[in-house]
């Protein structure tokens, strides 16, 4: 099965295994193979930076077509590349739980804790001086990474 028809059956919601035809579209078979057009080239739509599903799509490199994949460890491994490459520290952040106010000073390298699928991604935060570790898909308001952080933690809290 060519992968454009796959890839456009998972989009569209279509069965790849199975057809259904009306009595009308069945044609007697006289054994001679029936050639298929392959297509030379896919033109998806460009991503959206308005698109909050599309900035997510960047993060990963995909294109607008593409669904957006499940958390796992290899896709927060390649979550964390992209932020660690386009946050900007330190920032100000609040707690979406009470709204305390913190500063993140940097995103913790997985390779410096035992990544979590159910906690995600960590961030060091000070609050008062003291640095604590923090679940990034928990903070709000943050200042001049916002939509970053947003992204991060719709596709975290949807894509379980």
């Amino acid at each position: 099965m060519h992968p454009v028809y796959r890839k456009r059956c998972e989009r569209d919601g279509f069965e790849m295994e199975t057809m259904w035809l009306g009595e009308e579209d069945i044609e007697p078979d006289d054994g001679t193979p029936v050639p298929i057009e392959q297509p030379t080239s896919i033109v998806t739509k460009p991503l959206s930076e308005k698109d909050q599903d599309d900035r997510v799509r960047m993060a990963f490199g995909l294109t607008h077509d593409d669904p957006l994949p499940e958390v796992n460890r290899k896709t927060l491994l390649a979550y964390y590349r992209y932020l660690a490459a386009n946050l900007k520290f330190p920032f100000k952040a609040k707690t979406e739980s009470d709204g305390m106010s913190l500063t993140v000073h940097r995103l913790i390298d997985p390779k410096e804790y035992e990544l979590d699928e159910e906690e995600g991604l960590l961030c060091e935060a000070r609050e008062r001086g003291k640095p604590f570790h923090f679940p990034l898909s928990e903070l709000d308001d943050a200042v001049g990474n916002r939509k970053l952080v947003e992204d991060y933690g719709y596709w975290f809290w949807n894509w379980h």
